[in-house]
């Protein structure tokens, strides 16, 4: 009876004999990943950075001119609303949206020189370029030629396509917090431009003083 008692307690310790010990690459994973646990909790932590919003509000305002702008816009430029004119003005107007659309895709290629905060000053310039045609040249100037407005759109689209989602993976350090206050300035600059502005300018304000703050 020993034995067989003795012959099953063998037994019962060989697998456990024959488990192998953690190699040394499998303590480095288990570091690694509490260390990038312990990176995720810390950056949770973060404080916000609220002055991340402004620059958001400030470069979706130039977005809002494809709005209810969109019409004074094209008033100042003595165009009807219907007749081939204004149907050219309307392709141009989507614009905005192709070069968004082109730029979202195709900056990892065409902008491949530029790192990631060179992209987004980029993208700023070519915002207030884009935002700065209407209120100079069409309202300041007088002028009404159309390629004005294909090259604002033009500028505001290709402009929006860099800086929407490189401006958010630049920000992705400073925390969720930050990252939630740039999310917010979609939004807030639609609401200060088409809500808040357009009030104002029912008050008897210019039209021309909105583009003019947009800049």
């Amino acid at each position: 009876m020993a034995a067989v008692m003795a012959a099953r307690d063998i037994e019962v310790a060989a697998p456990e004999q024959l488990q192998e010990p953690p190699t040394l690459s499998d303590k480095s994973s288990e570091a690694d990943g509490e260390s990038q646990q312990l990176d995720v909790e810390a950056e949770a932590q973060l404080p916000p950075q609220r002055l991340i919003l402004v620059v958001m509000v400030c470069m979706i305002q130039g977005y809002t001119l494809i709005g209810p702008l969109q019409h004074s816009f094209k008033v100042q430029m003595k165009i009807g609303d219907t007749g081939d004119v204004a149907h050219v003005f309307t392709q141009a107007a989507a614009l905005v949206q192709w070069g968004k659309f082109a730029m979202t895709l195709g900056q990892n290629v065409l902008l491949a020189c530029l790192c990631p905060m060179q992209r987004v000053f980029l993208a700023m310039v070519g915002m207030m370029l884009g935002c700065l045609i209407p209120p100079f040249f069409v309202y300041a100037l007088g002028s009404t030629w159309l390629g004005w407005v294909f090259i604002s759109f033009g500028l505001i689209g290709l402009s929006l396509g860099i800086f929407e989602c490189t401006f958010l993976n630049v920000i992705t350090p400073l925390g969720p917090l930050t990252k939630s206050y740039a999310i917010m300035g979609f939004p807030a600059a639609f609401a200060i431009i088409n809500v808040l502005g357009m009030s104002i300018v029912s008050c008897g304000v210019p039209v021309h003083a909105l583009f003019w703050y947009i800049v």
